[in-house]
């Protein structure tokens, strides 16, 4: 730095002056040393004991110094460390510098020794650099680098290289002790290090779970230096219990509240003369695991202070902040906590709440969000909205508690409750659950929904199977230039329930296009595809008398609603025939520029449905005759048909139904009756001959016009 400063100086003269006394103003290193009392050990700083009440992460410093806190920790050096370092003093806070010394996991080789010797002089140009700041407190030579490595496969060779940075810490700088940080500590990696760097002047321990064995496992090993806990907060995800699919579980901030302060009081302030303080973890928000695992702070611009802060404020200072974070009792989805498992087998009518209690009584608003198990890693200091959530999952909501809808996929999912006073302060839990729902059976006798579903695709993805690949939703989309923008929706239905009189038969699909378009219809009885096999290749085609349109829809742009297409005739047609199984096919009949896309039968709510108005009757499956031998004749007819047999005298009236289920026109039937006369007014086709009987009965006959 001094070279640099006299260069400057020679170019721009007199200009210099001024930042010649503004950088030599503070460039005064401030002197730390370790001594070694009747009571233990202490950290001196200017002559003076310090305890280190600190933080990892360099968020919020304005607040660490307001709440108690003397000195933040980092793991390594950028463009902001100064920026960091004039921070730190001009609050009067100190900084443990980190030197990011490569992990033999990572692929640095301790048996390079030019590798190792360009590390050390890279650490030296830093050094130089820093030391002189008066905010630096200690180096932190490597964080964890035994991480993830066997001891027995670990290069023991990392140990005599930290030795040697630490040689060169106290060659360049004779002011600031040094320190290696680990991850935990065993009695041999506590022995390894003491006969392989004896220049570190002591030891930094990341534990959490183990915090309260450090102590122990350090006297076992004969240390005989301080110790910082240079890391430390709840259970890490590798240390709580899990769910039975895995999930570990994520203690509530008041939970975490409660283990902070019994950790603080027991493992740091308990071990006097060997701990010289700690880093709390983390004085930020990180996603890890979760996204409130770690971090005392919500992800958000105002860093919304969760409970572990007010604890932190109380060690610190000996006095709890005025206003509090409101503190949790119970967060339950369907009655059962995060440790009973909970499984979703209902697509719908799902409730979450949460207890929560406020110490000054402030007024509470709750946030409920879904987020897939992802186990994203990485620091945010943004909204919430960065984070990805699920919308939509809602149904109602009220106060502390929601009525909501599984998730479409089958997975493994949290729900995260936020919960927000006016004070800036935050309660967070959250609950990780499955979605395993039952299979999709309507318990109304009206609907049917579908056994599959499906959509296929033209062109140069005619082998595709989107059945089995993208079976969260449906398509349909009509391109003329180019075939391999064709998609169509293929959906099947078990009909063999039905078998009451049949007025009206509705297909609902749920679905939106963002531009206006129309979808229509086709139905065929193939039964021959499966969801997961059929492509464009193999899709079923309607016959001659199936290939044209039962109904068309209008797709509103944008809207995403139920469309409906009436297919009475098809399915009365297909039950009167005896066919069991029937196949619709939807297909849009104008182009646009995206596909229409529709929930499939995986999708909860708004599956897929066939929707019946049912009557009283019965229908007749395949014959012309029945009550005792009464016969329907001739059939096909041209003109009229005639009625005849025993139970002639039972009928009261004949209606003639189009394949829709639209009334035609109605005839009593007396006991002279013998002929109608039908032809005059009905079309050739198609129709469903519907006879009301004296005692009630309704049963249907097929009717072809010639």
């Amino acid at each position: 730095m001094q070279i640099i400063i006299f260069k400057t100086m020679l170019k721009i003269g007199s200009v210099f002056l001024l930042a010649y006394i503004i950088i030599t103003g503070y460039a005064q290193p401030v002197a730390v040393t370790i001594e070694s009392t009747a009571n233990g050990f202490v950290l001196m700083r200017n002559g003076t004991p310090y305890f280190i009440k600190g933080a990892g992460g360099d968020a919020f410093p304005e607040r660490l110094k307001e709440y108690g806190g003397n000195s933040i920790r980092t793991w390594g050096t950028d463009v902001n460390t100064i920026t960091l370092l004039d921070k730190a003093q001009q609050l009067g806070l100190t900084v443990t510098m980190g030197l990011w010394v490569g992990h033999q996991e990572h692929g640095f080789d301790y048996n390079n020794a030019a590798a190792v010797q360009t590390q050390l002089e890279a650490f030296r140009v830093l050094v130089k650099q820093y030391k002189d700041h008066p905010a630096v407190l200690a180096w932190g030579i490597g964080n964890e680098v035994e991480l993830s490595i066997n001891a027995s496969s670990l290069n023991k060779k990392v140990w005599d290289a930290i030795n040697e940075i630490a040689a060169m810490i106290h060659q360049e700088d004779g002011n600031h002790p040094t320190l290696t940080v680990t991850a935990g500590i065993d009695i041999n990696k506590a022995k390894d290090i003491m006969q392989r760097a004896p220049q570190l002047d002591m030891i930094g321990v990341n534990s959490y779970g183990g915090i309260g064995d450090v102590a122990n496992i350090l006297k076992a090993a004969a240390w005989q230096k301080p110790y910082i806990i240079t890391e430390w907060g709840p259970n890490g995800p590798w240390e709580v219990n899990k769910t039975t699919w895995g999930a570990p579980i994520e203690q509530t901030s008041t939970e975490k509240a409660s283990l902070y302060k019994s950790r603080y009081e027991t493992a740091i302030l308990g071990n006097p003369g060997k701990c010289v303080g700690s880093y709390v973890f983390l004085w930020a928000n990180k996603v890890e695991e979760t996204p409130t695992w770690f971090g005392l702070f919500m992800p958000t611009v105002a860093g919304e202070e969760t409970e572990v802060v007010d604890v932190m404020q109380y060690e610190w200072s000996g006095s709890w902040p005025i206003n509090r974070a409101p503190k949790i009792t119970t967060a339950v989805i369907n009655s059962r906590s995060a440790n009973q498992n909970p499984i979703l087998i209902n697509d719908i009518g799902n409730n979450a709440m949460i207890s929560v209690t406020d110490p000054e009584g402030d007024p509470l608003t709750y946030e409920f969000l879904f987020r897939p198990e992802s186990g994203t890693a990485g620091t945010t200091n943004s909204p919430p909205a960065t984070i990805s959530f699920l919308p939509g999952l809602i149904d109602h909501q009220n106060t502390s508690s929601i009525t909501f809808h599984a998730p479409a996929d089958p997975q493994n999912f949290r729900l995260y409750i936020f919960v927000h006073d006016d004070h800036n302060n935050v309660a967070t839990a959250n609950i990780p659950f499955r979605v395993a729902l039952e299979p999709l059976v309507s318990t109304d006798p009206n609907t049917i929904y579908p056994i599959m579903d499906a959509y296929v695709r033209s062109g140069t993805y005619t082998t595709e199977k989107y059945g089995a690949s993208d079976n969260q939703r449906l398509l349909t989309k009509s391109d003329p230039a180019n075939e391999s923008n064709v998609r169509e929706t293929y959906l099947g239905f078990a009909i063999g329930s039905i078998n009451k009189g049949i007025d009206k038969v509705l297909l609902r699909v749920f679905g939106s296009n963002a531009q206006d378009t129309k979808t229509a219809v086709l139905g065929t009885r193939s039964d021959t595809w499966t969801e997961n096999q059929i492509n464009w290749s193999n899709k079923p085609l309607p016959s001659v008398q199936e290939s044209a349109s039962l109904d068309t829809a209008a797709i509103k742009s944008n809207v995403n609603a139920y469309y409906e297409w009436n297919v009475t005739g098809f399915v009365n047609q297909a039950r009167y025939d005896k066919v069991n199984f029937v196949t619709f096919i939807l297909k849009n009949i104008a182009s646009s520029d995206n596909p229409t896309e529709w929930r499939s039968r995986e999708t909860r709510p708004n599956p897929p449905a066939l929707v019946f108005n049912l009557n009283g009757g019965d229908i007749v499956l395949g014959v012309e005759e029945d009550r005792n031998h009464t016969f329907i004749y001739p059939n096909p007819f041209s003109q009229s048909i005639s009625i005849n047999g025993a139970s002639k005298k039972s009928m009261k009236q004949i209606t003639v139904l189009s394949t829709k289920g639209d009334t035609l026109f109605t005839r009593d039937v007396f006991t002279n009756t013998t002929e109608l006369t039908l032809g005059n007014d009905l079309a050739k086709g198609l129709y469903l001959l519907q006879i009301q009987w004296n005692d009630g009965q309704i049963t249907y006959h097929k009717l072809v016009k010639e």
